[in-house]
């Protein structure tokens, strides 16, 4: 028969003593990225604007490459004003939720490469960024008056 005083565990008096080296390198390690997504964050909050600024600065500038031949230089204007707009909207908080949702699908297909936009995507685009901004369209020209040949407000011939 086997002897059960003897086993392979240690006695109580005997215990081997608890060891802290990984759960140290785990708090530190895990406190280390911790503080440094604190940092993070608070960059990104402190630099909000300029992130903002930037990011529709380059989907202008996306968009901007691949309007559909024909697209006149109203509507370009039109854009560019529209995306100054909805960036000045959004920092008042006056920017329609709404509209800027809509507007993601638009965005999408000028910069999707399988498809190139039609002059009605141009339409909605300036549509949807207007609305978004709470920019009134502008005035109609006169039959016949280019927006280059229009005079501008403030100056005189």
């Amino acid at each position: 028969m086997s002897d059960f005083s003897t086993s392979n565990q240690p006695s109580p008096s005997e215990a081997v003593p608890a060891r802290s080296g990984c759960a140290k390198a785990a708090l530190f390690g895990c406190g280390g990225l911790l503080v440094l997504l604190l940092v993070a964050v608070g960059i990104f909050l402190f630099k909000i604007r300029e992130i903002t600024v930037w990011t529709f600065g380059v989907m202008e500038q996306q968009i901007m490459a691949r309007l559909p031949p024909g697209t006149s230089d109203e509507d370009a204007l039109r854009i560019r004003r529209g995306f100054d707009g909805v960036v000045e909207a959004i920092f008042d908080d006056t920017v329609d939720p709404q509209a800027l949702q809509q507007l993601r699908p638009v965005v999408l297909r000028f910069a999707d490469p399988q498809k190139s936009p039609r002059p009605e995507d141009v339409e909605r685009l300036i549509e949807l960024l207007e609305q978004a901004s709470g920019l009134p369209p502008p005035p109609a020209l006169p039959e016949g008056v280019s927006e280059r040949s229009a005079p501008q407000p403030g100056l005189s011939a």
